[in-house]
């Protein structure tokens, strides 16, 4: 969901790496309004086909029917949003550039690069119904460690910022 809502991003505001500004790879492109048409394109053909994949591999799991299921699927992704975001955010406070990165970067990125998590479960209502044994994760400590001293470690590498 980043990679695509990037291109969508990109296409849309002419900025970012894709983007057709200065610092973009699209930058100098003629006729720049019909690069970032195509690109904006890409962008949503590619979001929606990635949030298509994503509840085909889910429905399965979700167990339940109608609004039932699509609500408890919407619980677990939600997790998985807050979390995801959040975590971009608390990264991008190491960045010396301050929260204008915070802003510009990490909130923009992950809670509007995955946004698409919130809505996709609705796509549940036009699968067959679940009968598998759910979506259920036990908390396992040992992962959760692992988890927290893996991003720690990309924070310290890349919160700050690999060049100045």
């Amino acid at each position: 969901m980043d990679a695509a809502g990037y291109a969508l991003f990109s296409g849309a505001s002419g900025l970012g790496d894709l983007g057709t500004t200065g610092a973009g790879a699209l930058h100098g492109v003629r006729p720049e309004w019909l690069w970032r048409v195509g690109l904006f394109l890409l962008g949503v053909v590619t979001y929606i086909w990635v949030m298509r994949i994503a509840a085909a591999a889910i429905a399965p799991r979700a167990t339940g029917a109608g609004d039932g299921r699509v609500r408890y699927a919407q619980r677990m992704a939600l997790s998985s949003y807050l979390t995801g975001g959040a975590v971009a955010v608390l990264i991008g406070l190491c960045n010396p550039q301050g929260l204008v990165i915070v802003v510009t970067s990490a909130i923009a990125s992950s809670f509007g690069g995955t946004v698409g998590l919130l809505f996709m479960m609705q796509w549940l209502q036009r699968q067959p119904d679940g009968q598998g044994p759910g979506l259920y994760f036990a908390r396992s400590w040992g992962w959760i460690g692992i988890a927290a001293v893996l991003t720690v470690a990309y924070a310290a590498i890349f919160g700050p910022t690999l060049r100045p």
